[in-house]
């Protein structure tokens, strides 16, 4: 399917918005919306992990895009930090972030962007790329509940992943943020900045 048919069927706040397909003989081409940001995949660069708010506040907007993507039947399959661009230079807890690069977006099952998604938020809280192995010792400070939902989608076996996006932001919205099962103890706020409009 073509990135163009692709985008023509999906509008949602953080996916790139296409602005017009040109058919030209010569070399057809699209016309995408213009925004400035950085990739998700610099800022790790950079950063080496981010908070568990600002990651929070970024896979939120991911999966509400990835799910408005699932919903018309289509599957991204490029989920990845390089693919999510956070707009602007404030901070992250406050800024919008668009998907793109739709151009192996085929039909398909929701799973396997659900894995990219967990593969992306594993990266962002411990500041490694996931290898196939949760590794506990990266993760003492995330909430318990929080990290049984990447484990689950992280889950070698398909069928033991969330079936799509909003099944994993369903499970992400049941995250105890308060919970004191966590070997550092430290007491979390719920999450309450995602950008007016990307929720």
């Amino acid at each position: 399917m073509r990135e163009g048919e692709v985008l023509s069927l999906v509008q949602h706040p953080s996916i790139v918005k296409l602005i017009e397909a040109v058919d030209d003989p010569a070399e057809p081409y699209l016309v995408l919306e213009l925004f400035e940001g950085v990739s998700l995949a610099e800022i790790l660069r950079d950063r080496g992990k981010l908070s568990i708010e600002d990651a929070m506040t970024v896979m939120h907007q991911v999966c509400h895009a990835v799910a408005a993507v699932h919903e018309v039947g289509i599957v991204h399959f490029a989920v990845t930090p390089g693919h999510l661009i956070v707009l602007g230079c404030g901070p992250l807890r406050v800024s919008p972030v668009k998907l793109i690069d739709f151009g192996p977006a085929l039909p398909g099952s929701g799973r396997s962007d659900v894995y990219a998604i967990g593969e992306t938020f594993y990266e962002c809280l411990t500041g490694v790329p996931f290898e196939g192995t949760f590794v506990d010792e990266l993760c003492l400070e995330i909430p318990r509940t929080l990290s049984r939902v990447i484990r689950r989608a992280l889950s070698i076996d398909p069928a033991n992943r969330f079936a799509n996006a909003r099944e994993m932001l369903d499970a992400l919205g049941a995250v105890d943020w308060f919970e004191r099962e966590r070997a550092s103890g430290i007491q979390l706020r719920a999450i309450d900045s995602i950008p007016s409009g990307f929720r």
